[in-house]
């Protein structure tokens, strides 16, 4: 019987070294939430309350103010949801001194935290978001993107990543 094996992978050498401090969950939670956002998302969810909005003022001033109250609770609702479930999520990972580690390789990189290590072809990345903090990575394969320390993901690593991924699309 012929049985099915998954691609061996080589890890990556571990290049950068990231330990987590208090309220590092928190300030990882939040930027995730805010991450994993698509651009289109917000412009849809902008269209909406601008239509709501207009569409309330039909109804005079009494209408516009009971529509955005509404949309702020439901706004605060999803936002805190949204955070709990990520703090749930990171919680065993990005405690005070956890270790998280990068690697680069030729054909992938390497995310490593307390609990998984994560290797992510280069072939298979659809983009890089790097900010000030964090560095949000999308995937073809995932609809929920990698957001990591920007401490693990530097300008030079970044470099070395985009010149990659130039090469292959």
């Amino acid at each position: 019987m012929n049985q099915a094996t998954p691609p061996i992978r080589p890890l990556p050498p571990v290049h950068h070294i990231w330990v987590a401090s208090d309220g590092d969950q928190g300030r990882l939670a939040r930027a995730s939430v805010v991450r994993s956002s698509s651009s289109r998302q917000w412009v849809v969810l902008g269209v909406v309350l601008v239509a709501g909005l207009l569409l309330s003022l039909t109804g005079g001033v009494v209408g516009a103010i009971s529509w955005i109250f509404g949309m702020a609770v439901a706004l605060a609702i999803i936002f805190g949801s949204a955070m709990a479930r990520y703090n749930r999520v990171l919680a065993p990972v990005a405690y005070s001194g956890a270790v998280w580690t990068t690697g680069f390789g030729p054909a992938s990189l390497m995310i490593a935290n307390p609990l998984t290590t994560q290797i992510i072809d280069y072939a298979a990345v659809k983009s890089i978001d790097a900010g000030n903090d964090y560095v949000t990575i999308r995937t073809r394969a995932s609809v929920i993107p990698t957001t990591i320390p920007a401490a693990l993901f530097p300008p030079e690593a970044q470099s070395f990543v985009n010149q990659t991924l130039s090469g292959i699309g």
